[in-house]
């Protein structure tokens, strides 16, 4: 009879045989050279392996069905103090339309801990963006917000910690079950997934801008609104905004965002601007 022992808690595991015992049983010696093959006194490691947890992948995610104009929320949650947990989700784009798909994580805006990455994927798992925390919309950036155009398919959304995304070296993988390594250290916590995607057969247009001042008293623009014929993706506008104010030498003066409302956005030159010459 063989008798092994097994030592948990840290990996690497090991199957050690115990020494005395039955091991003495055992043959020690090389029956050929009369050599001892080992101390069947002392515990012998018969072999070290690991235990590798396997994450989540394209196969378990949860249905939405297909999703459309009507907002879709979702409540779940994140345990990040044992592992790089992800949840995903599978959502269909109808044919008969190009779509503007919104996917926003709010955590810290319903006073959850949670600091919390999106990633859209294909059907194939192929990585078509990511957002981390930090690159929300101005009125909570903590809480990440995608918004992109897709035809009509199938799609995943992967819900993850801050810095485990998927695409990037060390991040998750839904494919191969992957859980990732890099991931910001946390404990996690409860979220609302909102999902909405509407038609966008046509292109988006400028329909409107109006300048703004603070003081009603001083006539000087302080910052501009510009109006468009449908939602847009703030992200694209915080950094290398393509908003240039101009003036008539061709000098540029540079402008940030500072408010988003679906269709409009508002920004603010970042230097006061001198009166024309």
């Amino acid at each position: 009879m063989l008798v092994w022992k097994t030592y948990f808690g840290t990996a690497p595991y090991q199957i050690v045989l115990v020494g005395g015992g039955l091991s003495s049983y055992l043959a020690s010696t090389d029956s050929s050279t009369n050599q001892p093959l080992w101390n069947s006194n002392v515990d012998q490691t018969l072999a070290t392996f690991l235990i590798v947890q396997s994450g989540a992948q394209l196969s378990g995610a949860t249905g939405l069905g297909t999703i459309g104009s009507q907002v879709q929320s979702i409540a779940g949650s994140l345990d990040l103090s044992v592992q790089e947990n992800v949840n995903l989700y599978k959502i269909t784009l109808a044919p008969g339309h190009f779509w503007r798909l919104g996917v926003e994580l709010d955590a810290h805006r319903i006073g959850s801990n949670l600091s919390g990455a999106l990633t859209l994927f294909d059907q194939s798992g192929n990585v078509l963006a990511t957002r981390d925390a930090g690159t929300g919309l101005p009125s909570d950036p903590n809480d990440p917000y995608l918004f992109t155009g897709l035809n009509p398919g199938v799609y995943y959304i992967g819900v993850s910690g801050a810095g485990n995304l998927a695409g990037q070296t060390g991040g998750y993988n839904p494919v191969t079950g992957t859980t990732g390594s890099l991931g910001q250290v946390q404990l996690g916590g409860a979220y609302q997934l909102q999902v909405v995607a509407d038609p966008a057969d046509s292109l988006t247009q400028v329909v409107g801008s109006s300048l703004q001042q603070a003081d009603a008293l001083d006539p000087t623009p302080t910052g501009l609104t510009l109006s468009f014929s449908g939602p847009i993706d703030p992200n694209s506008l915080m950094s290398n905004s393509p908003v240039l104010v101009c003036d008539a030498s061709g000098l540029a003066w540079p402008v940030t965002l500072s408010s988003y409302q679906v269709n409009q956005v508002s920004f603010v030159f970042d230097q006061p601007l001198p009166p024309a010459g």
